[in-house]
């Protein structure tokens, strides 16, 4: 446990100079008057702020005392408190008491993680209902073990190949993010999301997975782009957990998340508090339901008329109209990529990653981004001509990536038989459609080759 706060602390001999936070770093907030710079604030609430008054609304919001930190950490853990709602509600955005907020003081050290990890254990709460937050803790230590391990990544992909994906670029890129980092997409849960951030320096983890896949998922824009905006606007912007939680949304990280939010739907937000809050041009939509409020395109045009709204002028129209379509293009600049680099995965279709040690391991890849050579063409694991059940396909791939690791590993024979008949045991039901399977497989992996002076293993 965290050892108690001394009673006091020695000074230093002499203190250090410092600038001020006026003439020295140009940050004071005080003292303007309106119409002596441009500033919306100066005139009316917007997000885009003078130099001085930016960070009036962030500290309108927080208390970023150890007090305050500590008051947050207390009242989190109280059996009536956010912990007792995270485990089933943390991806509600309209219920602020649903995550703890503690974010930015773990960020810099105002709450130690130590201290929140022995709070969390000591809360009057069956064990189930803080697994998950107590899990997230040590999600910090993952971020920065991979940080450590790939310390460029927060500007390179760990996989280096997904870089030369072919992105939307020239003044469609451009508008695009344009879009997306003023909040002004179309999307109210979107656009929420970055308006939030804006003024608060915060947002739910629920909406950043929203704002991050729209992003990289829907616009085709790379993981940098939103890494370097968050960066920018979070108070709680960590490098490794910004670097880590970007490059999987944006499937070049270690990890790749397996799921696509829907922009549309606003689960995260049942209620429409959240883009009644941080929307208010559409907030009177929700007389007509919080779907129509969510879509403002589907509303009818006396809706709009009653809600005074007019899209393309009060509010945004979208700046993509068919998602199915712009996901499709994102995934076919993708295929297109990995086709054209198949040096960078295994005989199982998952990308190959390289450690600081020269070594190569592989890196689990969602299923629709695998390639496997079958009867010597590279297909899509989810086109494949021959449909095989999914456990059976599940194991004969386990088994398959078998195969490609013996190569390098002593004692290869003995290693493979045992390995592949723990499979075949584990997948027992399965076993004659493997044994079928398996008579149709390459019984070794290529040996591991060099080219253009790089020392890569090309992969069957």
């Amino acid at each position: 446990r965290p050892a108690p706060a001394p009673g006091s602390l020695w000074p230093p001999v002499e203190w250090p100079a410092s600038l001020t936070v006026d003439d020295g770093l140009g940050l004071a907030m005080d003292g303007l008057e309106p119409g002596r710079e441009t500033c919306r604030r100066c005139r009316e609430a917007r997000v885009d702020l003078c130099r001085r008054h930016w960070a009036l609304p962030i500290l309108e919001e927080w208390d970023f005392s150890e007090k305050g930190g500590l008051h947050l950490v207390s009242e989190f853990a109280k059996v009536t408190g956010g912990l007792a709602l995270y485990e089933k509600e943390r991806s509600r955005a309209d219920l602020p008491n649903a995550t703890s907020r503690l974010s930015p003081y773990l960020r810099f050290g105002v709450v130690s993680p130590r201290s929140l990890h022995y709070a969390l254990r000591d809360a009057a709460l069956p064990a189930e209902a803080k697994q998950v937050m107590s899990r997230r803790l040590f999600w910090r230590d993952l971020a920065y073990f991979q940080h450590w391990c790939f310390p460029q990544m927060s500007t390179r992909s760990v996989r280096p190949h997904h870089d030369l994906q072919e992105w939307t670029s020239g003044a469609e890129g451009k508008k695009y993010l344009k879009a997306w980092t003023t909040g002004y997409t179309g999307y109210p849960m979107v656009d929420a999301a970055m308006r939030e951030m804006a003024q608060t320096g915060w947002m739910n983890q629920a909406v950043r997975i929203i704002a991050a896949g729209f992003l990289t998922e829907f616009l085709n824009l790379p993981w940098q782009d939103g890494h370097r905006w968050f960066n920018d606007q979070l108070i709680d912007a960590d490098a490794p957990i910004n670097a880590m939680m970007w490059q999987n949304a944006g499937r070049a990280g270690v990890d790749q998340w397996n799921f696509v939010v829907d922009p549309e739907a606003g689960s995260q937000d049942p209620t429409g508090e959240y883009v009644k809050r941080w929307v208010p041009e559409v907030a009177r939509l929700r007389a007509f339901g919080v779907d129509v409020m969510h879509r403002p395109w589907t509303a009818t045009p006396s809706q709009l008329k009653a809600a005074g709204i007019e899209l393309g002028k009060t509010y945004p129209n979208r700046i993509i109209t068919d998602l199915p379509a712009a996901r499709e293009k994102t995934v076919r600049a993708m295929h297109r990529m990995l086709l054209q680099h198949p040096e960078w995965r295994t005989g199982s279709g998952h990308d190959v990653i390289m450690l600081a040690t020269g070594q190569y391991v592989r890196a689990h890849t969602r299923p629709e981004f695998r390639f496997i050579r079958d009867d010597g063409v590279l297909t899509p694991l989810e086109q494949r001509d021959r449909p095989v059940d999914e456990a059976v396909e599940e194991a004969i791939i386990e088994i398959h990536d078998v195969l490609a690791d013996a190569p390098r590993q002593k004692n290869a024979d003995l290693m493979v038989t045992s390995r592949v008949e723990k499979v075949v045991r584990k997948n027992k039901w399965h076993e004659q459609a493997m044994y079928d399977k398996l008579e149709r497989m390459p019984k070794q992996a290529p040996a591991p080759i060099t080219t253009g002076g790089d020392r890569r293993r090309r992969w069957n």
